[in-house]
Protein backbone atom coordinates (compact mmCIF):
# COMPACT_ATOMS: atom_id res chain seq x y z
CA UNK A 1 0.00 0.00 0.00
CA UNK A 2 1.46 3.45 -0.85
CA UNK A 3 0.48 6.02 1.85
CA UNK A 4 2.23 8.88 0.32
CA UNK A 5 2.61 10.31 -3.25
CA UNK A 6 6.22 10.15 -2.71
CA UNK A 7 6.62 7.02 -2.37
CA UNK A 8 4.52 5.70 -5.22
CA UNK A 9 6.45 4.19 -7.89
CA UNK A 10 7.48 6.45 -10.90
CA UNK A 11 7.14 6.50 -14.82
CA UNK A 12 9.91 5.28 -16.93
CA UNK A 13 11.13 6.34 -20.04
CA UNK A 14 9.49 4.12 -22.83
CA UNK A 15 6.35 4.16 -20.84
CA UNK A 16 3.03 5.27 -22.25
CA UNK A 17 0.68 8.44 -21.41
CA UNK A 18 -2.29 10.01 -23.22
CA UNK A 19 -0.99 12.58 -25.80
CA UNK A 20 -4.53 14.07 -25.78
CA UNK A 21 -5.84 15.40 -21.61
CA UNK A 22 -9.09 13.83 -20.96
CA UNK A 23 -10.01 17.41 -20.01
CA UNK A 24 -9.70 18.11 -24.00
CA UNK A 25 -11.26 15.11 -24.90
CA UNK A 26 -14.35 15.94 -22.93
CA UNK A 27 -14.36 19.53 -24.50
CA UNK A 28 -14.34 18.46 -27.61
CA UNK A 29 -17.49 15.70 -26.90
CA UNK A 30 -19.68 18.39 -25.90
CA UNK A 31 -18.72 21.00 -28.34
CA UNK A 32 -18.98 18.24 -30.85
CA UNK A 33 -22.96 18.29 -31.64
CA UNK A 34 -22.64 16.09 -34.63
CA UNK A 35 -23.85 13.34 -32.27
CA UNK A 36 -20.63 11.40 -33.35
CA UNK A 37 -19.99 8.10 -31.32
CA UNK A 38 -16.87 8.62 -28.85
CA UNK A 39 -15.34 5.70 -29.61
CA UNK A 40 -15.48 6.46 -33.70
CA UNK A 41 -14.35 9.33 -33.05
CA UNK A 42 -11.03 9.13 -30.62
CA UNK A 43 -10.25 5.50 -31.85
CA UNK A 44 -7.37 4.82 -31.67
CA UNK A 45 -6.42 7.12 -28.73
CA UNK A 46 -3.26 9.01 -29.46
CA UNK A 47 -0.44 7.96 -27.13
CA UNK A 48 3.18 8.86 -26.69
CA UNK A 49 6.38 7.60 -25.63
CA UNK A 50 8.19 8.94 -22.10
CA UNK A 51 11.83 10.14 -22.68
CA UNK A 52 13.89 9.29 -19.52
CA UNK A 53 13.77 13.34 -18.53
CA UNK A 54 10.01 13.58 -19.19
CA UNK A 55 9.28 10.81 -17.41
CA UNK A 56 10.98 12.64 -14.21
CA UNK A 57 8.15 14.71 -14.19
CA UNK A 58 5.64 12.68 -15.45
CA UNK A 59 3.49 11.40 -12.28
CA UNK A 60 2.90 7.41 -12.36
CA UNK A 61 -0.90 7.76 -12.86
CA UNK A 62 -1.06 9.37 -16.26
CA UNK A 63 0.96 6.42 -17.67
CA UNK A 64 -1.02 4.36 -19.66
CA UNK A 65 -1.21 0.64 -20.85
CA UNK A 66 -1.87 -0.87 -23.94
CA UNK A 67 -4.76 -3.39 -24.49
CA UNK A 68 -3.29 -5.52 -27.06
CA UNK A 69 -4.37 -5.31 -30.57
CA UNK A 70 -3.60 -4.09 -34.27
CA UNK A 71 -4.67 -0.07 -33.44
CA UNK A 72 -2.20 0.34 -30.33
CA UNK A 73 1.24 1.16 -29.66
CA UNK A 74 3.50 -0.48 -27.57
CA UNK A 75 6.03 0.63 -24.56
CA UNK A 76 9.34 0.72 -25.86
CA UNK A 77 10.98 -0.26 -22.79
CA UNK A 78 11.18 -3.76 -20.50
CA UNK A 79 7.31 -3.29 -20.36
CA UNK A 80 6.87 -3.40 -24.23
CA UNK A 81 8.93 -6.45 -24.46
CA UNK A 82 7.13 -8.25 -21.41
CA UNK A 83 4.19 -8.06 -23.54
CA UNK A 84 5.84 -9.07 -26.73
CA UNK A 85 6.92 -12.36 -24.85
CA UNK A 86 3.40 -12.92 -23.26
CA UNK A 87 1.77 -12.77 -26.61
CA UNK A 88 4.41 -15.23 -27.58
CA UNK A 89 3.86 -17.79 -25.02
CA UNK A 90 -0.05 -17.70 -26.21
CA UNK A 91 1.34 -18.18 -29.92
CA UNK A 92 0.33 -14.20 -31.19
CA UNK A 93 2.54 -12.23 -33.01
CA UNK A 94 2.74 -8.51 -31.26
CA UNK A 95 3.27 -7.27 -35.42
CA UNK A 96 0.05 -8.93 -36.51
CA UNK A 97 -2.93 -9.48 -34.41
CA UNK A 98 -5.20 -9.26 -37.62
CA UNK A 99 -7.82 -11.98 -38.41
CA UNK A 100 -9.26 -12.89 -41.77
CA UNK A 101 -12.20 -12.61 -40.13
CA UNK A 102 -13.07 -8.79 -39.26
CA UNK A 103 -14.89 -9.38 -35.85
CA UNK A 104 -11.65 -11.69 -34.71
CA UNK A 105 -9.34 -9.20 -35.01
CA UNK A 106 -8.57 -7.54 -31.56
CA UNK A 107 -8.52 -3.54 -31.90
CA UNK A 108 -7.23 -3.00 -28.41
CA UNK A 109 -7.56 -0.11 -26.23
CA UNK A 110 -5.78 2.06 -23.13
CA UNK A 111 -6.23 1.88 -20.16
CA UNK A 112 -4.56 3.97 -16.55
CA UNK A 113 -2.16 2.21 -15.30
CA UNK A 114 -3.95 3.48 -11.81
CA UNK A 115 -6.01 6.09 -10.77
CA UNK A 116 -5.83 8.87 -8.26
CA UNK A 117 -8.51 8.95 -5.89
CA UNK A 118 -10.04 12.24 -5.35
CA UNK A 119 -12.47 13.87 -2.72
CA UNK A 120 -12.73 10.80 -0.57
CA UNK A 121 -14.59 10.86 2.29
CA UNK A 122 -14.61 8.77 5.44
CA UNK A 123 -15.50 8.70 8.94
CA UNK A 124 -14.39 6.10 11.82
CA UNK A 125 -17.99 4.24 13.24
CA UNK A 126 -18.03 2.86 16.82
CA UNK A 127 -20.53 0.03 17.24
CA UNK A 128 -20.67 -3.20 19.86
CA UNK A 129 -22.43 -5.65 17.39
CA UNK A 130 -19.81 -7.65 15.12
CA UNK A 131 -22.82 -8.94 13.00
CA UNK A 132 -24.32 -5.63 12.68
CA UNK A 133 -24.58 -3.77 9.48
CA UNK A 134 -22.53 -0.53 9.27
CA UNK A 135 -24.18 1.26 6.06
CA UNK A 136 -28.17 1.67 5.38
CA UNK A 137 -28.84 -0.24 2.18
CA UNK A 138 -31.05 1.57 -0.43
CA UNK A 139 -34.28 -0.27 0.56
CA UNK A 140 -33.26 1.44 4.52
CA UNK A 141 -32.79 4.93 2.45
CA UNK A 142 -35.98 4.67 0.63
CA UNK A 143 -37.54 3.94 4.35
CA UNK A 144 -35.95 7.02 5.43
CA UNK A 145 -33.96 5.26 7.90
CA UNK A 146 -30.00 6.47 7.96
CA UNK A 147 -26.56 3.91 8.76
CA UNK A 148 -26.58 5.97 12.15
CA UNK A 149 -29.94 4.69 13.07
CA UNK A 150 -29.25 1.11 11.70
CA UNK A 151 -26.42 1.01 13.69
CA UNK A 152 -27.78 2.50 17.17
CA UNK A 153 -30.40 -0.03 16.60
CA UNK A 154 -28.74 -3.00 16.15
CA UNK A 155 -26.33 -1.91 19.20
CA UNK A 156 -29.46 -1.60 21.65
CA UNK A 157 -30.30 -5.16 20.20
CA UNK A 158 -26.95 -6.59 21.02
CA UNK A 159 -26.54 -4.96 24.43
CA UNK A 160 -29.84 -6.56 25.33
CA UNK A 161 -28.70 -9.94 24.12
CA UNK A 162 -25.88 -9.13 25.96
CA UNK A 163 -27.94 -8.82 29.10
CA UNK A 164 -29.70 -11.92 28.77
CA UNK A 165 -26.66 -13.97 28.24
Amino acid sequence: LVEDVEDAPEAEGGDLVDAVPEETEEKEEKEDGKGEDKWQRAHPKKVKALTAEEAETTPIDQVVLPLPGVSVEYPSNALGQRYKETLEADGLDITNLKHKVREYTMSGDYRKLMGRPADVEWELLRYKNPRADLQATDMDELKGRTSAEIRAESDRAWEAAQKKA
